[in-house]
């Protein structure tokens, strides 16, 4: 049995279990979202039976609501606590059934519990910024039910949605729509300079409210991962070193040129007509002067600058800029002896 088909026969197996209970308590006069293996998990459970005898004691146990959910409308809810089922305390659905039926059947309604503990759920998306370079993205988020009439009305018997995994895809959807809609504000510079904890707290801010009409509290947000794809990193780092938007987009405008007259037949002819055109335009100014001005004061920078441009390989890289942080020393790959460990030898 491979683990797909474990998991389905547990769940077989829970589900029958479920089943059995309900039917014992209710022959009992006794409704109740009963306990069974990974429930602490689930958002919600739909009670399988919708034909209620009056006087049934209902118990919603602690961080549960019980909902009373029929024709589209909810309209008694119970939190924790026993409650005999009269007219007294299900006084909307008690006034529905006197216009129907004279109040003298069982009553007959879907009953949703919803649990209001924390939940955390992962997202993953595919966004773009400003300046239309794409970003991908993913992380956490922690939220609970805070309002039960609006999710049972708007999310669960609204939409349908009565399983937790239901709900789940619900809200994970929601949470990427929204992040994805928030990053495309932003421009590549800001997003490798900001730091994940202040983008995360700001776009938790901008969506939290989003989630509010669901019944849904947004408590908090973290993005783990923000990056851009393999092939617009090196216009990432450009734009660290400071060299302007404007130039960044002018050097990627003409790299996707070439590869769109690449692929038309008469390239070599396109190519020869066209990209010297575009390379010969100015770069924007006045930054760029002004970013390479400060590189070649910056030995660093302007090894990173060579690094970007392809003019040395990363094995190269990484060796001068081990040299030139005083990592090892010039020419011998060996690690530099520290002056600490120099004055320790001589003290012995």
């Amino acid at each position: 049995m491979n683990r797909v088909e474990k998991i389905k026969s547990i769940a077989i197996e829970v589900a029958k279990k479920v089943w059995e209970d309900v039917k014992e308590n209710l022959s009992k006069g006794i409704i109740e979202w009963p306990d069974y293996d990974g429930k602490e998990k689930d958002i919600v459970w739909k009670f399988p039976i919708e034909e209620i005898p009056w006087g049934a004691v209902l118990i919603v146990h602690e961080f549960e609501v019980a909902a009373f959910f029929r024709d589209g409308k909810m309209y008694d809810i119970f939190t924790a606590g026993r409650h005999v089922l009269t007219s007294a305390n299900l006084p909307l659905l008690t006034r529905a059934f006197k216009s129907i039926y004279g109040g003298k059947t069982p009553i007959i309604s879907t009953i949703f519990f919803v649990s209001t503990r924390e939940f955390v759920g992962q997202f993953g998306t595919r966004s773009q910024t400003r300046e239309l370079f794409p970003i991908v993205t993913n992380g956490q988020y922690w939220y609970k039910i805070s309002d039960p009439t609006l999710f049972v009305n708007e999310v669960v018997g609204g939409n349908k949605r009565f399983t937790t995994e239901e709900v789940t895809d619900f809200v994970r959807g929601f949470v990427n729509q929204n992040i994805a809609k928030e990053l495309s504000k932003y421009d590549l510079a800001t997003i490798f300079t900001e730091g994940l904890d202040a983008i995360s707290a700001r776009t938790k801010v901008a969506i939290e409210d989003k989630f509010a009409r669901f019944g849904i509290d947004l408590l908090d947000l973290k993005i783990n991962y923000l990056d851009t794809t393999e092939e617009y990193r090196n216009y990432a780092v450009m734009l660290r070193q400071g060299v302007a938007p404007a130039e960044v987009l002018r050097m990627w405008t003409i790299r996707e040129s070439a590869k769109e007259l690449g692929k038309s037949p008469g390239a070599a002819i396109g190519a020869g007509l066209v990209l010297p055109q575009m390379l010969a335009q100015p770069p924007a100014q006045p930054q760029q002067p002004a970013a390479m001005a400060q590189a070649t004061e910056d030995p660093l920078k302007l090894l990173q600058l060579r690094f970007v441009r392809g003019e040395i390989t990363k094995d190269q890289y990484e060796e001068m800029r081990r040299v030139l942080e005083g990592e090892i020393e010039p020419k011998s790959g060996a690690p530099k002896k520290s002056k600490q460990s120099k004055t320790k030898r001589g003290k012995k």
